[in-house]
C-alpha cells in the first residue's frame, strides 16, 4: 500500500487525533498544573513553562511525573505511546522514501549503462543520446525527491522498467525506441511541473 492510499474516513480522525495531542492535551496539563494544590509556584511556573515550550512531551512528562490524578496519569501514557508511535511512523516513511529513491536511481543508472553496450536497428546516435538525456533527467527528478510525489518516482522507475525491458534481448529497434519515447511525453503531460 503506498503512502497516499489512505481512505476518506482516516483523515478526520487522524486530524481529530492531531488535535488532541498536539493542543488539547497540552491545555488541559497545564490547566492541571495551575489548580493543583500540591506544587509550589515555582514549580507551576516551571511544569507550565516545559508543557508550553515542548507541547505533548512536556505534558506526558508532567502526567507521569507530577499529577495526583489516576485517569490523566493513564492519558499521558496512552498520548505517550501515540507520540512514539507517531516518531517511529515518521521515521519509517522517510526510510522507506529513502530506500525507494535509491532503487528507482539505481534502476535508472543500470539502463543508462546498458544503453551503451547495446546494438541498435535503425536508430541514430542521436536518438540513442535523446534517450540517455531523457534517462538523465528522470535520474536527476528522482534525486530531487522530497520535491517529488510517491506516484511521479513510480512513474520514473516505471519508464526505467519498460526500457530496460526493451534492450534485454541486447537490442532496441525504431518501433521500440518511438514506443519508449511516447511513454516518456506521456509522463510529460502527467508531471509537467516535474520535467523543464
Amino acid at each position: 500500500m503506498s503512502p497516499e492510499a489512505i481512505a476518506l474516513w482516516e483523515v478526520p480522525a487522524i486530524l481529530l487525533g492531531l488535535l488532541f495531542v498536539a493542543i488539547i492535551f497540552p491545555v488541559w496539563s497545564v490547566v492541571l498544573c495551575l489548580i493543583s494544590k500540591s506544587m509550589s509556584k515555582r514549580d507551576k511556573l516551571f511544569w507550565t513553562l516545559l508543557i508550553i515550550a515542548t507541547l505533548p512531551f512536556g505534558a506526558c512528562a508532567f502526567g507521569f511525573l507530577k499529577s495526583q490524578k489516576r485517569f490523566f496519569q493513564v492519558m499521558s501514557g496512552i498520548v505517550g505511546l501515540v507520540l512514539l508511535f507517531f516518531i517511529y511512523a515518521v521515521v519509517q516513511t522517510w526510510l522507506w522514501d529513502k530506500n525507494e529513491t535509491k532503487k528507482a536511481e539505481t534502476e535508472i543508472s543500470a539502463v543508462l549503462s546498458e544503453l551503451d553496450r547495446i546494438k541498435t536497428s535503425g536508430i541514430s546516435k542521436s536518438e540513442i543520446m535523446i534517450i540517455q538525456g531523457d534517462l538523465k533527467i528522470l535520474r536527476g527528478e528522482v534525486r530531487k525527491d522530497h520535491q517529488m510525489g510517491f506516484r511521479a518516482r513510480e512513474a520514473a522507475r516505471s519508464l526505467a522498467q519498460n526500457l530496460n525491458n526493451l534492450i534485454k534481448d541486447d537490442d532496441l529497434d525504431n518501433n521500440e525506441y518511438h514506443a519508449w519515447t511516447t511513454q516518456f511525453e506521456s509522463r510529460r503531460k502527467n508531471f509537467p511541473t516535474l520535467l523543464a
